[in-house]
């Protein structure tokens, strides 16, 4: 899928874009008297651009003005009849003036935030801090370098990477000088404007050839410790350590943007759509956990419910059978007070029973012994056997007379 964007590539607009370089210098330097030179690190030039090395002038350790009038006073002094006063005072004043004169040969103001760089008989001495340092007047102060994060940034137009899509990737990275008399020695501010711009491109390059294209944009806005490492080792014969490397930009072909911006679209709405349906099953899990709860409360509470009626079913059976217990314990005193009352009340009721009775013709009353019952059930075979010699004619069954008189009611015990 990464040849369309190698093939529509213009060979002749990607080999100007190789050669490319940029229309502005970075880094600058000027050259200046020592006693200026705090104030030329200090102010930019035209272009916003602050110096990062100083030449020193040569020459500008001694005030050749304060030694003339230093000379002046002294010939004055002595040659002019001034008397004894004026003349110590004229040759005092000369002294004072040669010391001033000359004392910057031997005490050199180093500025803050810059590092010296002392040479004596025109080979490399040693590198002074900043502050008042002493210095023999046969050493000179030949550079001043900076000490500060000094940025840069760099631009690479197409550059391939491992899938073989052509990126436009910029950076900014900061370096210091961490040798100065490797830097003033080797190459000028200029022209190392030149080396650090192609060493950072060749490493960009070569960085980026060795990823994919995703996660070469995933790297905008991030810094790169490999960046850093790989730019310091090429720089490190100038005295160089890069600090930092930040990865402002990475601009891939449109058609990869819209595709890659469509794959994440897409990873984006599948990690919505998973999400959803996680929240989903947790939102029904959730709810079948409730109904089980629901359900478990309402069986308890039918439990509980069920428990409290038959305690209290039982509770009444309890009081229903105390009352039948009492009622029948009252029966039987009655009973037992009033025997022959309780023989003429259950006479009574027998012979309201044979008084319903007898008005149905199928119906046999007894009343009496065991004997009696044995005769009416024999009448009753009999009627049934001429029946059924009469042709099945029906007959009224005897009705055995209930006497008026009740019958003896036998006694309560038996």
């Amino acid at each position: 899928m990464t040849e369309p964007y190698a093939a529509s590539a213009d060979p002749d607009a990607l080999d100007e874009a190789l050669v490319a370089a940029p229309s502005y210098v970075q880094l600058t330097q000027q050259r200046v008297r020592l006693r200026r030179a705090a104030e030329t690190f200090a102010t930019p030039d035209d272009a916003g651009r602050y110096p990062i090395v100083v030449l020193v002038k040569q020459g500008g350790r001694f005030q050749a003005e304060v030694l003339l009038v230093a000379g002046a006073v002294a010939a004055a002094a002595v040659l002019l009849p001034l008397g004894p006063i004026l003349t110590v005072a004229g040759l005092v004043l000369a002294i004072a003036l040669l010391f001033a004169g000359s004392s910057r040969a031997v005490l050199v103001p180093v500025p803050e935030g810059t590092q010296a760089v002392l040479a004596q008989g025109g080979r490399f001495l040693r590198i002074a801090g900043p502050g008042v340092q002493r210095v023999p007047p046969t050493v000179v102060v030949t550079h001043l370098a900076t000490t500060r994060e000094i940025p840069f940034g760099s631009y690479v137009r197409a550059a391939p990477t491992a899938d073989d899509i052509r990126v436009d990737v910029e950076i900014l990275f900061t370096f210091r000088i961490d040798d100065p008399g490797k830097f003033v020695y080797n190459t000028t501010a200029s022209d190392f404007d030149a080396v650090c711009l192609g060493a950072s491109q060749a490493t960009v390059r070569e960085t980026i050839r060795s990823v994919t294209s995703t996660v070469v944009i995933d790297l905008v806005g991030r810094e790169s410790a490999a960046l850093q490492a790989a730019i310091t080792s090429a720089l490190e014969r100038y005295g160089i350590v890069v600090t930092r490397v930040l990865v402002v930009r990475v601009d891939p072909p449109p058609d990869f943007v819209a595709a890659h911006e469509a794959r994440r679209l897409a990873v984006l709405r599948t990690s919505q759509q998973e999400e959803q349906a996680g929240l989903d099953k947790r939102l029904q899990a959730d709810r079948d956990a409730l109904v089980r709860q629901e359900a478990q409360a309402r069986f308890e509470r039918t439990k509980e419910q069920a428990e409290l009626e038959a305690a209290i079913r039982r509770r009444e059976i309890e009081l229903e059978a105390d009352t039948e217990s009492l009622r029948l314990e009252k029966l039987q005193e009655r009973l037992a007070a009033y025997p022959e009352a309780a023989r003429w009340d259950w006479a009574g009721e027998r012979l309201k029973v044979a008084r319903k009775l007898a008005g149905n013709s199928r119906a046999m009353i007894q009343l009496g012994g065991s004997g009696d019952v044995a005769d009416a059930i024999m009448a009753r075979a009999l009627m049934g056997a001429d029946e059924s010699g009469t042709g099945g004619r029906s007959a009224e069954p005897p009705v055995t007379p209930v006497p008026a008189t009740p019958p003896e009611v036998p006694p309560a015990g038996a």
